[in-house]
């Protein structure tokens, strides 16, 4: 332990499991810059020393061996921490023995899955319990759920033309959004040379089987990925060395038309106003857990996440096709598929961009962001999400979605002030 934790006042802990693992040390690293005592817990001493000794000089930290099989252990090793957050995967394995023993410990949770199947366990196994002990638990805190939901509820607010001021860590629920007029809303994750860890390839492997749900009418209804494509424009990409505007988000004018030019017999295109066309991916639908968690502030008549891998037609057709596909294989199979971990350097270079569509019958807004390097964008995501619970004196409990923690438009609108990312 570092001799600083004796001290008297003491800043709040955050307890990090999986804190060895690439995004553990980078969360580890954030969270101790930011000031928080950072607690580096998980199974093997000697991985977590060596990424404790990647810490910023004077650092508080401490580390605790606990395995997932062993609760009891687990528990301890939480107990004392604010915010507990789970960066170790594959989440359907180690997911659920982190969470009940963080709201065990009387801990705060955020966790980085993006496994949709785990994220609903979650929502339908954990609220009861996360009330009980007064504490607010946020699956899906990561790059992969939290940015498309936060900007569905920015899209949400535009078109509903709902003005949420206040604080930008929510200490009392906010409202959830309603419509007199059938309200769809759609998220696409772009990307452009993607690079994933093996962790993560893992999780995208344990999840090929299950199958994917969306929102329709107040329920969750199941369907095959890639069932449905269609087209979303972000609009030109930012410059490597300017990321991100400095200015906070502004409202998007209104489309001449509910359904912007290009739709084809798959779907409709998602083209802001005003934005070329060349600038036109194709993404084909895909299981992600913002559909579980927009329903949560939004009373959406529908939710669907899509997902672009390439801009090229033929690989695309041949990923969507894939996705179809995997959705039949056995739960044995993920077993067979060994994750491949990438050179280092070559995060980096992983471009994307996320659209978030909120569509009234003949009206339509749109919310955008761009970025790059999706682990480092990750890290600072969950880093601010764990300081807002960490340091808010109060605010709402149970299971919750991010936006239901952060007022979406100034949480995003920082993120882009601090050229994490670019909005428009």
């Amino acid at each position: 332990m570092s001799a600083d934790l004796a001290s008297s006042s003491r800043p709040p802990r955050v307890a990090v499991y999986g804190a060895s693992g690439l995004a553990g040390a980078s969360l580890c690293r954030a969270l101790a810059a930011s000031g928080m005592q950072v607690h580096l817990v998980g199974r093997d001493r000697s991985k977590l020393e060596a990424a404790a000794a990647t810490l910023p000089p004077g650092a508080a930290y401490e580390i605790s061996v606990a395995a997932v099989e062993d609760r009891a252990k687990l528990v301890a090793a939480f107990v004392g921490a604010r915010v507990v957050v789970n960066a170790a995967g594959p989440f359907a394995s180690v997911g659920d023995a982190v969470v009940t023993s963080a709201i065990a410990a009387g801990c705060h949770y955020l966790d980085l899955c993006g496994e949709q199947a785990v994220l609903r366990h979650v929502f339908e196994r954990c609220d009861a319990a996360a009330r009980h002990a007064e504490v607010a638990v946020v699956p899906g805190a990561g790059f992969a759920v939290a940015m498309g939901d936060l900007l569905a509820a920015t899209a949400a607010a535009r078109l509903l033309e709902h003005h949420d001021d206040g604080p930008t860590v929510r200490h009392i629920a906010g409202k959830r959004l309603t419509s007199a007029e059938p309200l769809a809303i759609s998220v696409a994750y772009l990307f452009d040379d993607l690079t994933l860890s093996a962790g993560a390839q893992a999780s995208v492997f344990a999840n090929l089987h299950a199958p994917m749900v969306v929102w329709r009418r107040d329920r969750w209804d199941t369907e095959r990925a890639g069932r449905r494509a269609r087209s979303f424009n972000p609009g030109p990409p930012p410059a490597d060395d300017a990321i991100a505007p400095r200015r906070a988000p502004t409202a998007d004018p209104a489309p001449p038309q509910s359904r912007p030019p290009g739709a084809d017999a798959h779907g409709s295109a998602i083209s802001p106003a005003g934005v070329a066309a060349s600038y036109e991916r194709e993404a084909f639908s895909l299981g992600g857990g913002d559909n579980l968690t927009i329903p949560r502030h939004i009373a959406a008549t529908s939710v669907d996440t899509f997902l672009s891998l390439s801009r090229r037609p033929q690989v695309h057709q041949a990923l969507r096709l894939a996705a179809m596909a995997a959705s039949l294989l056995p739960a044995a199979a993920a077993s067979l598929l060994v994750p491949s971990p990438p050179d280092p350097s070559a995060y980096a270079a992983t471009r994307f961009a996320v659209v978030a569509a909120a569509e009234h019958p003949f009206d339509v807004r749109y919310s955008v962001a761009h970025g790059r390097d999706l682990y480092a964008t990750s890290t600072v995501i969950t880093c601010r999400l764990a300081l807002a619970l960490a340091r808010r004196p109060q605010g709402p409990c149970g299971v919750l979605a991010p936006a239901e923690i952060v007022r979406a438009p100034s949480f995003l609108a920082e993120l882009a002030r601090d050229r994490v990312i670019a909005l428009r």
